[in-house]
């Protein structure tokens, strides 16, 4: 009896086969061509996780130890079940099993890293920023890891269910995937649809205490809630943090070194923000935050009706000053070139001569107080539209005297306290001034030869793709000596989209505001405006022409100086490309396109004015004494009245090629 007893117990525990027969008949039960999912134990033991959860707290994801798990490593363990072995792409960067979790994962390190960069968050006092600092960071993070998931919607993928049973489609409805698995890309899928689809996987992938978190912020939330869902402005913190992290990301998969990773980053952050932005969100700051005072004695502005009157030279250095504290730091170095890009972006008004520098005589008749200075004007409405700023008690009154607005760079604003006049090289529009001593020879400084060399990459002057012109080519920051570029010359009908080199050609009358060629003349140029739609580019090539006589021989624009677009060698008279051409398109011509100084050049050929290179070509190089920089430029023959006005420089030496 007992022997029965002891057969029927060791029956029960007998099952030495039982783990290695539930992997054969697991392995059995999954299809050729189907992956098995990670669990939820799998992941958290899996070495590749470890290893970049370490990482990611040793590059800044400084949270409490308390909250660690609850904040981190879980978040990234829901975020690899949902990614599983998915693809980052199907055939660019991580385009291989685990693809997405891993660039998802290197872009958050990365993200971390770049973050110290900024004040998060943005636009905050320092004794606010110590309370607020961690949880922003926090969002950060989350972007970071979120900023790709929405390519799983890329994919169809199909789940196993059982033998003899259809396969089952996978949803987001569905939550992460637990079961056998394969997928592929859709034919049909929206290339950009993942950049929209971040923040429906916010909720699913946080518990209950990160979540109150990030919501306790507003502020943070907005941000985090318009990045994810593809609404972020171009000046949103995040989206620029992000955009450089995965830019870095991209190239280190693709094989790129220390250097190359770094190049790209910075390259993205160029391509993220967005000067213009930058400048109205930060005015918008400067304004709610009082940081101006206004409409007395001592005060930095005077408020007429809508129209807000502030010293030109405090409120370019707090704008520059606020925007470098941002991390920002392609701002323009002196004054005219940011009031400059203020006017062409509508953010200040021009006064009735067109430039950005208003000279007025404000008084205050509680003090009967008067005093005379130089000011931009802002129409505040247009930036603080929920704002209110009482008018002053007085006046302010326009002064017409545009020679005294070159007190308005580096000086004071009263007009008792006189210092140096303003650069007037301008790229894009704006104000210029009367230069007085313009014959003097000054060398290039390294700052001004740093901001001509900055172009935008895409205002390559459009010579590669004009018959005789050259490419010029900028030259990247981290090359210590420059480098020689091959010229590309391409068709223009196989490079650009028709309506960018479509000129009109419309044969009726021209306006009485702009003269043909003929009609033209160096005296009345500088009086004249060119409507683009109706003149040929021969006409705009005659007009630049006349326009550059005039300002050169009445002074109107520097020569040989810092920040010239005219250089006189010994060959002849070096015309700064394409900042003489924007300039003149930005004074004189209306209905301009982005492209329509390139038409201006085009329009050049014909007319034999200027010299070309033996080998036919019309820009010339010329080299910077003691630099390694070069200038890019049309070179004209120099006139008897030039020749009196403009020694030769010896600082910039054409370069004979």
């Amino acid at each position: 009896m007992l022997t029965r007893i002891k057969q029927i117990i060791d029956w029960f525990n007998d099952e030495p086969e039982k783990k290695p027969l539930s992997q054969t008949t697991k392995t059995n039960r999954t299809p050729v061509g189907f992956c098995v999912a990670w669990t939820e134990e799998q992941l958290k033991q899996d070495a590749l996780i470890k290893d970049k959860l370490r990482v990611l707290k040793r590059s800044g994801l400084a949270l409490p130890y308390e909250v660690w798990d609850e904040f981190v490593v879980d978040t990234v363990i829901r975020f690899a079940k949902l990614c599983q072995e998915l693809p980052a792409s199907e055939s660019y960067h991580h385009a291989t099993p685990r693809g997405l979790l891993l660039h998802s994962l290197d872009v958050a390190i990365y993200a971390m890293r770049i973050r110290r960069n900024y004040i998060l968050p943005p636009n905050t006092a320092p004794e606010e920023v110590i309370h607020k600092e961690i949880v922003w960071v926090y969002g950060v993070f989350l972007c970071a890891l979120l900023h790709d998931v929405g390519k799983v919607l890329d994919m169809d993928i199909e789940l196993f269910v059982g033998e003899g049973k259809e396969f089952a489609r996978w949803t987001p409805a569905l939550g992460a995937i637990s079961q056998p698995y394969r997928f592929r890309y859709s034919k049909e899928r929206q290339y950009s649809q993942h950049q929209h689809s971040g923040l429906m996987w916010l909720t699913p992938l946080l518990s209950e205490n990160p979540m109150a978190a990030i919501t306790s912020d507003r502020q943070l939330y907005h941000e985090m809630s318009a990045y994810l869902s593809g609404h972020a402005d171009s000046d949103s913190v995040i989206g620029q943090i992000v955009m450089q992290a995965d830019a870095a990301s991209v190239a280190q998969n693709l094989g790129a070194d220390k250097a190359g990773i770094n190049l790209a980053a910075e390259k993205a952050r160029g391509a993220a923000v967005s000067l213009a932005g930058q400048l109205r969100l930060t005015l918008a700051h400067l304004l709610q935050s009082g940081a101006f005072p206004l409409n007395k004695k001592g005060a930095e502005g005077f408020v007429d009706g809508e129209n807000l009157f502030l010293m030109s030279k405090p409120i370019g250095d707090r704008l520059r000053s606020a925007l470098l504290e941002r991390g920002i730091t392609n701002v323009p170095s002196d004054n005219s070139r940011l009031f400059n890009e203020l006017q062409q972006h509508q953010l200040i008004r021009a006064n009735d001569d067109e430039m950005a520098i208003w000279k007025c005589e404000v008084f205050l008749s509680a003090f009967d107080w008067r005093q005379t200075f130089t000011f931009v004007c802002v129409y505040w409405p247009s930036i603080w539209p929920e704002g209110e700023f009482p008018s002053i008690e007085g006046s302010i009154t326009p002064l017409s005297d545009a020679v005294e607005q070159k007190e308005a760079v580096e000086g004071n604003e009263s007009t008792t306290t006189q210092n140096a006049a303003i650069s007037p090289h301008r790229e894009e529009g704006g104000y210029f001034v009367t230069q007085e001593d313009i014959t003097a020879t000054v060398p290039l400084s390294q700052s001004v030869l740093d901001q001509e060399n900055k172009e935008p990459s895409f205002s390559l002057d459009l010579m590669s793709f004009m018959p005789g012109m050259d490419t010029i080519v900028a030259e990247p920051e981290i090359m210590d000596k420059p480098v020689d570029v091959e010229p590309i010359t391409l068709p223009v009908n196989e490079s650009i989209e028709p309506e960018q080199v479509e000129i009109s050609t419309v044969t009726d009358e021209i306006s009485d505001a702009a003269p043909t060629g003929e009609a033209l003349t160096s005296s009345s140029i500088l009086l004249q405006k060119f409507d683009v739609r109706t003149l040929t580019p021969t006409e705009l090539g005659e007009a630049f022409y006349l326009w550059m006589d005039a300002v050169l021989k009445g002074g109107v624009h520097l020569v040989n100086r810092q920040g010239a677009m005219f250089h006189r060698v010994e060959q002849g008279l070096l015309v700064v490309s394409p900042g003489a051409f924007r300039s003149f398109v930005s004074e004189r011509c209306l209905f301009a396109k982005a492209n329509t100084y390139g038409v201006v050049q085009q329009g050049l050929q014909p007319l034999g004015k200027h010299e070309l290179r033996p080998d036919g070509r019309s820009v010339h190089k010329a080299s910077i004494k003691d630099s390694d920089r070069t200038l890019n430029g049309f070179l004209f023959a120099v006139q008897p009245e030039w020749a009196e006005l403009y020694p030769i420089n010896p600082h910039v030496m054409l370069v004979c090629e």
